[in-house]
């Protein structure tokens, strides 16, 4: 699979046709197994929601056996780079996005949604 950027269309290109890029306002990594240097890996994306600037992505990183080795869940905002300000999804991107793998309310992956605490 195509790194995110680059499935939307803002590569380094698609950055500079668009003046617009994404960052990364929240991210809750979960390290499962141990990944090795040269280890062939793959990574899945689900969409957990979206609006006209946000996405809340889900990503998981597999080995080459199908083993959960990660899981990354990012809120990713929209910007304008011109502006630095948060905008809306080109009408390109976002019709990019509308053809991500989205998962329904109620089927998030087991993973998704976590909470960071010290339990008690």
């Amino acid at each position: 699979m195509a790194p995110l950027m680059e499935r939307i269309g803002l590569e380094a290109p698609g950055c500079d046709r668009h003046g617009y890029t994404i960052y990364t306002l929240e991210t809750h990594l979960c390290y499962r197994r141990e990944a090795h240097q040269g280890q062939p890996l793959e990574v899945a994306l689900t969409l957990l929601d979206r609006d006209a600037k946000r996405l809340h992505a889900f990503f998981t990183l597999f080995d080459e056996e199908g083993n959960l080795l990660a899981t990354s869940e990012q809120m990713l905002m929209g910007m304008n780079r011109e502006s630095g300000r948060p905008d809306a999804f080109p009408v390109p991107v976002a019709e990019a996005i509308a053809a991500l793998p989205h998962a329904d309310a109620g089927a998030w992956p087991e993973l998704a949604g976590r909470t960071i605490g010290i339990r008690r």
